[in-house]
């Protein structure tokens, strides 16, 4: 019997020591049953073996990485019921951590196998579940194989509900468009009411008592800067500094994508806001691109605020007063100097956030808070804002505490000569 070396460096050695049937071997992603007895080669001890799991053969994904490095590489060269002895050196089995009790680091191992079949992986495929009934008799692997496919058939049921309440969700939506739209015209006066909306309008809601008397005004004024304060999460992210600017915000609209393969959650979330001129920046739109996996922020990308000059709302301008000690006749020398200092405002919300370059436990702590906060707010604006903006502006909808956006906040004690 001779050795076959599988990889260049021999870490890797496989002796047949039964001919399987033909020359056809297993291709990647292949899943394989396989029985197994592993030992130590220093010191020939078994330390596992397929038949003290009920007699259960191994399965899973081959080239897939489901198994330890020097298995995918040998059984990729095995036929149908070809049985091997595999000698792994420690970098192809379990390397300098070892496995457990029984595998210390930098074993050397070795594996009496038996390639029993392969086929293709079934959709369902579970490694997990597979590894977990062969801790278990046949009898109730079999009981627990059937539940299983009691439950695939549940999911196959549940895809088919999630992907039609999307499509309802979908319908819904364009059905919703024409009166978002509506509203944006009044607000901006592009459209004005006519005498048709209002009649209709009062005779649903009758004005009662007197109204304030003032000069006719364009559009709602100042509407979704009411909005935004009188939302659950405005006391904490609209300052006094940030409403000047606000003021100038027309227009807020959400648009949803899905992943095809998972209708039922949204792949991402697109929030624009829309300004009319205003003395703080250029931009006409700001948008923040909020990308989900499995419901949980991954990513969020925002417009660059284009700032005019001196009117960055992320910053302040402050006034401190520098001593120069050694003046004539001993006497301080004082000076008024002015710096930037930076401050809290709504529109970090369209700074971008990535969990790239996390350098340590602070930034990924900060990044898992803003990441919170800014999904809440998305999913308040998508879900609440948008449809119930009316009742926001009046004040008419019960708050609800935001926990989201209260950190544990530390004062430093610092002295400043502010005169």
């Amino acid at each position: 019997m001779s050795v076959q070396y599988l990889t260049d460096d021999k870490g890797v050695q496989k002796v047949i020591t039964q001919k399987g049937e033909g020359e056809q071997n297993p291709p990647k992603g292949a899943l394989v049953s396989m029985h197994y007895e592993g030992r130590l080669k220093s010191n020939n001890k078994v330390f596992d073996s397929s038949r003290e799991h009920g007699g259960h053969p191994l399965q899973f994904a081959v080239g897939e990485g489901e198994v330890i490095k020097g298995w995918d590489i040998a059984v990729l060269t095995m036929t149908k019921g070809e049985k091997a002895t595999i000698t792994l050196e420690p970098e192809y089995a379990y390397g300098k951590k070892g496995a457990g009790d029984d595998i210390p680091p930098n074993s050397a191992l070795v594996f009496d196998v038996e390639l029993i079949e392969w086929g293709e992986v079934p959709s369902k495929y579970d490694a997990a579940f597979e590894e977990a009934t062969r801790q278990h008799p046949k009898v109730v692997v079999e009981r627990l194989k059937v539940l299983k496919v009691l439950n695939d058939q549940h999911e196959e049921i549940q895809k088919l509900e999630e992907k039609e309440l999307a499509e309802i969700e979908a319908k819904y939506e364009a059905l919703y468009a024409p009166f978002y739209a509506r509203r944006a015209e009044i607000l901006t006066s592009s459209k004005d009411v006519t005498e048709e909306e209002v009649s209709k309008a009062v005779a649903k809601y009758p004005i009662t008592g007197e109204c304030l008397k003032g000069a006719d005004e364009q559009g709602i004024p100042d509407f979704w800067l009411k909005v935004l304060k009188n939302s659950d999460f405005g006391e904490d992210l609209i300052h006094p500094h940030d409403e000047p600017a606000l003021k100038s915000l027309i227009n807020v609209t959400t648009t949803t994508e899905r992943d095809p393969e998972n209708v039922a959650s949204i792949s991402k979330l697109i929030i624009t806001m829309t300004f009319k001129p205003n003395d703080y920046f250029e931009n006409e739109t700001l948008t923040k691109t909020l990308t989900l996996v499995d419901d949980e922020l991954e990513s969020a990308q925002g417009t660059t605020i284009q700032w005019k000059q001196g009117k960055n709302l992320g910053v302040k301008i402050v006034e401190k007063k520098q001593r120069k000690k050694g003046g004539a006749g001993g006497k301080q020398q004082t000076r008024i100097v002015k710096k930037e200092e930076p401050q809290e405002t709504f529109f970090e919300f369209f700074s971008n956030l990535s969990d790239d370059q996390l350098a340590n436990e602070e930034d990924i702590q900060e990044y898992e808070v803003r990441s919170r906060a800014d999904l809440s707010v998305a999913e308040a604006i998508h879900e609440d804002i948008i449809p119930n903006a009316v009742n926001y502006y009046l004040d008419l909808v019960p708050k609800q505490d935001y926990d989201d956006y209260e950190g544990d906040e530390e004062e430093e004690d610092f002295e400043e000569d502010d005169e």
